[in-house]
């Protein structure tokens, strides 16, 4: 059985989706083997392609996917409201 999910994250803006995309770009070094994962960029929106034999390796793909932007966005709220802070 093959499995394969797409993932799309629509960004606040360009700005946000370009480092975003530097974060989260796979390098597909040390995937299991049958495994592709690969991400798109469009302004300001990620797609990401998980593909693989195993159903439970591309749901585990787009799961890391999943927590890494979720610090993502916790270390980006954080250094906003430090910003923010030293503008006062």
């Amino acid at each position: 059985m093959k499995a394969e999910l797409l993932l799309r994250v629509e960004c606040a803006g360009p700005e946000i989706a370009s480092d975003l995309a530097k974060v989260l770009e796979p390098d597909n070094h040390g995937l299991p083997r049958g495994l592709d994962l690969r991400m798109e960029r469009s302004s300001g929106s990620l797609t990401f392609f998980a593909s693989s034999d195993e159903p439970g390796d591309a749901l585990l793909a787009v799961e890391g996917v999943l927590r890494d932007m979720e610090l993502f966005q916790e270390v980006w709220l954080l250094s906003a409201v430090r910003e923010s802070r030293s503008r006062k």
